[in-house]
């Protein structure tokens, strides 16, 4: 037991160290609200696209695309998301709250997390998660898009979504963005076998290290619990839900069909990912509780470092991850 606790925290201790950094630079004001935002700009443009590149050009995945993980966690997120629907619309009386509690409770951090906390416990990386995470992120922006018109229309009162994107605008867009582009170019460079010169392998080898301390110390500057007194309880609700009860009901499944182990460690290490951070910009649009959204965002990337290392620690106890 001990040997695992050590094990598991010296998975985490990095990441917790990143993250009390960035949060240390803010409070001290080197790192403001909107040097953090615009240092996010640059994670998620640049360097987390080179970062899932890098994990997947150089792999095998011959095999990958036979694994039913990406499947299962992918169109599972549908079933949460009408769950989530009926459990807040009982808890909360005001549609603009259930808005944004809803997508900050279902859409997960998972790429930014999930990747690098695969490589903290197997010591590289593992191109199955990062397939099962692209597949999980273009899902979470297709469902976005009529939930939170769904939610619109209930605070507004009137017909809202016609001016909103379609589904073939939402999966468009989401094909352009950086971040498939890495995604995309990893397995095609992979399946083509096609030779990567020493000097570029250095620089994408590089950059993509760069790219996990910059994220955690980003995200360590971008929470902010100051204003959670109000809405304490439904706040903590949400994360319990998001980083402790999600990650145990679909786990489930996996277990009882027998799944290997790194498609076992990719769903719970995607489920028990933070709220995503667009969650506060997409509830803003929608005319939804941002604040609210921004308070789950925070409190979910605090407490998941915790969630994290026990979710780790459980899965070796139990001998699930060797």
């Amino acid at each position: 037991m001990w040997q695992n606790i050590v094990i598991t925290f010296s998975i985490v201790f990095p990441f917790m160290v990143f993250m009390g950094l960035g949060a240390f630079l803010r409070r001290i004001g080197f790192m403001d609200t909107d040097f953090a935002k615009k240092l996010n700009r640059i994670l998620t443009n640049v360097l987390l696209p080179i970062y899932v590149f890098d994990s997947l050009y150089s792999k095998d995945l011959s095999h990958t695309f036979e694994d039913v993980a990406a499947i299962y966690t992918g169109l599972s997120i549908l079933p949460i998301a009408l769950v989530l629907i009926f459990l807040y619309r009982k808890i909360e009386k005001d549609p603009a709250k259930q808005g944004a509690l809803v997508h900050a409770t279902y859409r997960s951090n998972a790429m930014l997390f999930a990747l690098p906390i695969a490589q903290g416990i197997y010591g590289t990386e593992i191109p199955e998660a990062a397939v099962i995470l692209a597949v999980v992120a273009l899902i979470n922006n297709l469902v976005a898009v009529p939930l939170m018109e769904y939610y619109e229309k209930k605070i507004l009162g009137e017909e809202t979504s016609r001016n909103k994107r379609g589904f073939g605008s939402v999966i468009l867009d989401f094909f352009k963005t950086p971040l498939f582009d890495g995604v995309l170019l990893g397995i095609i460079w992979s399946l083509l076998r096609i030779p990567m010169p020493g000097p570029v392998a250095s620089v994408s080898s590089s950059l993509a290290g760069a790219s996990v301390p910059f994220a955690f110390l980003v995200l360590g500057a971008s929470i902010d619990l100051s204003h959670l007194k109000e809405n304490r309880k439904i706040v903590i609700l949400a994360v319990a839900i998001k980083l402790v009860i999600m990650p145990a009901l679909f786990m489930i499944y996996p277990l009882l069909a027998g799944w290997q182990e790194k498609s076992l460690v990719t769903v719970i290490i995607g489920y028990a990912a933070p709220t995503a951070v667009t969650a506060f910009p997409i509830s803003e649009a929608y005319h939804c509780d941002g604040k609210l959204a921004g308070e789950v965002v925070s409190l979910s990337a605090a407490m998941s470092i915790i969630t994290y290392f026990l979710w780790i620690f459980g899965m070796r106890q139990f001998g699930l991850i060797h």
